[in-house]
């Protein structure tokens, strides 16, 4: 298997979190995922993570949906920015010329397969 993991280049110390809490509740409200920006509806479930750095810093809540979390579990091995993880993975797809293990991709959620190959469709369109 080659790997396709995305490695982002986390800057220092205050980019990775001293704490990160996760939980996958089912939502009672409606959210927006942080990543793809879609509703996270009533009664689906999510991932939500609370990180904090200590310090000045606050704590901050994530809210991620199924689709996104897949995605960011199988190609992020080293960490990632949140809100940032589509660029990431569409840089990541150009720089492999849309070649992208399909052991990666058979280990996405059917809808997060889907948006995969679509950005390696659109990679493949491109050149």
């Amino acid at each position: 298997m080659s790997c396709s993991c995305v490695y982002v280049d986390l800057k220092g110390e205050r980019d990775i979190p001293l704490y990160r809490k996760t939980e996958e509740p089912i939502a009672e409200s409606k959210h927006v995922c942080c990543e793809c920006k879609e509703i996270i509806e009533v009664g689906e479930k999510y991932r939500k993570e609370k990180i904090g750095w200590g310090g000045a810093f606050s704590e901050i809540s994530f809210r991620t949906c199924v689709n996104c979390v897949s995605i960011r579990d199988t190609f992020f091995c080293r960490g990632w920015y949140y809100k940032r993880m589509f660029k990431y993975l569409e840089e990541h797809i150009h720089n492999m010329n849309g070649e992208i293990s399909e052991d990666y991709i058979a280990k996405l959620i059917p809808e997060a397969r889907d948006n995969v190959c679509e950005m390696i469709e659109d990679c493949w369109n491109r050149q």
